[in-house]
């Protein structure tokens, strides 16, 4: 992260640095509706009986616990056994920082192979590998503060995929914030990364 949270590859950042961040405008992802249903994969768990629920004019009218809109009202299968997390049939039926991936909400992920981040004596940095996941969402938005360089300051390092790696420089005595978010919505961070370089 030398001069700042820079050359994050998936994130569409070729040489960006918090001093001087000059990104180009986003390119258009054609996201779908996060009212979209969510399309199911194969399930180890087999149906047992069908439950209907409420009225629903779409499926972000049904409760969690509900993966479809059926005719006006929610409607889902009762697995056997059932899955781990709260079953879904799109996003917007998730608790805020969660997406609808395999018709369950999952939780947003963003870790570093190290933390902190050891720099090698006589060196003044050392490379890690930044990795995000955010299941549910078409993409995401990453947002950075840290203290060598414009601190206090956050700043809008770029958009990407909703999966991916890339390697990050650190500094020795750098300590840095990340924020993923959802495509243009900062309301609620999806995943929060603090991480620090030393000797």
């Amino acid at each position: 992260m030398r001069s700042g949270l820079r050359s994050i590859v998936y994130l569409a950042l070729s040489s960006c640095v918090l001093a001087a961040c000059a990104l180009s405008p986003a390119t258009p992802s054609n996201e779908p509706d996060p009212s979209t249903p969510d399309p199911a994969p194969a399930r180890s768990a087999r149906p047992v009986q069908p439950r209907l629920g409420p009225a629903c004019g779409g499926i972000c009218d049904c409760p969690l616990g509900y993966n479809m809109c059926i005719e006006g009202r929610c409607f889902t299968e009762i697995f056997s056994p059932p899955p781990p997390n709260p079953v879904c049939g799109a996003t917007c039926q998730c608790a805020r920082g969660t997406g609808c991936a395999s018709e369950q909400c999952v939780a947003s992920t963003m870790t570093a192979s190290q933390n902190p981040v050891i720099v090698p004596a006589g060196q003044t940095t050392a490379t890690w590998t930044l990795t995000w996941s955010a299941p549910g969402f078409s993409q995401v938005d990453l947002w950075g503060r840290q203290n060598l360089q414009s601190p206090g300051q956050t700043i809008f390092l770029g958009s990407g995929p909703t999966a991916g790696t890339a390697p990050e420089p650190m500094s020795v005595g750098e300590v840095a914030t990340l924020w993923l978010y959802a495509h243009g919505d900062t309301s609620t961070p999806l995943a929060i990364l603090n991480i620090s370089g030393q000797h």
